[in-house]
């Protein structure tokens, strides 16, 4: 793979994020809208679907790109998971065709650890071993920083590992309640609330870390065409 591609990568991750704003003004304008039965309409289904299609696809690319660089710099042990977030990520999709099921959004969670849906009960599995890969591609950044003396890599695995594991937990802790729930025992607003903010915590670190991987990206294009 060549310098030029890679810095594209880096380039498509801020391309992704302002996707990721205009996605959210298209689904707070749907959400005022109401129709004449009084009940909410949503008038932008088809935007919000094409730009879940390329918001993957940016993704996968910004993670090909990725092995790209590091495989350019003789570093491999981040091959195995990115080929698993980028399959992952593409299978998703499929299935959100498919079954409408995926794992858009933190709050479907609860709902599909009591679904006795096939596609909802694959989605949960891949979203588990989606994280895993998450985890390993962390460790295995920080380990490609370490390679490179990259002070910039080795924040990115540290931002993402952080992120990560604060991600994980708000999972389990959404596991915890929608067992709870199916058991019939009563959860305080004050644990749920928690659970919310540790998502948004872990979701903003995160954020953090995929701006600094398209800098990393875009940077280490600069390194390759040293090279």
């Amino acid at each position: 793979m060549n310098a030029g591609m890679v810095r594209t990568g880096g380039i498509m991750v801020f391309v992704l994020l302002v996707l990721g704003v205009v996605m959210s003004l298209v689904v707070a304008a749907d959400a005022v809208k109401i129709g004449a039965d009084g009940r909410p309409q949503i008038t932008g289904g088809a935007i919000l679907l094409v730009s879940n299609i390329i918001y993957v696809v940016i993704i996968v690319f910004v993670y090909w790109t990725t092995k790209g660089l590091f495989n350019a710099l003789g570093y491999r042990q981040a091959d195995i998971p990115i080929m698993v977030i980028m399959s992952i990520l593409a299978v998703n999709l499929i299935l959100g065709f498919i079954g409408g099921a995926g794992f858009d959004s933190i709050g479907s969670v609860s709902a599909m650890v009591g679904s006795t849906n096939v596609v909802g009960i694959i989605s949960l599995i891949m979203m588990l071993v989606l994280f895993a890969a998450w985890l390993w591609f962390a460790m295995a950044a920080l380990g490609f920083g370490n390679r490179i003396a990259s002070g910039l890599w080795k924040g990115i695995g540290i931002v993402y590992l952080i992120g990560t594991v604060l991600f994980v937990l708000s999972m389990l802790l959404l596991v915890m309640l929608g067992v709870s729930e199916a058991s019939g025992l009563a959860i305080g607003d004050g644990f749920q609330m928690l659970i919310g903010i540790q998502a948004t915590v872990g979701m903003l670190v995160i954020l953090a870390g995929w701006i600094c991987h398209g800098i990393g990206l875009i940077t280490g294009a600069d390194r390759m065409g040293q090279a």
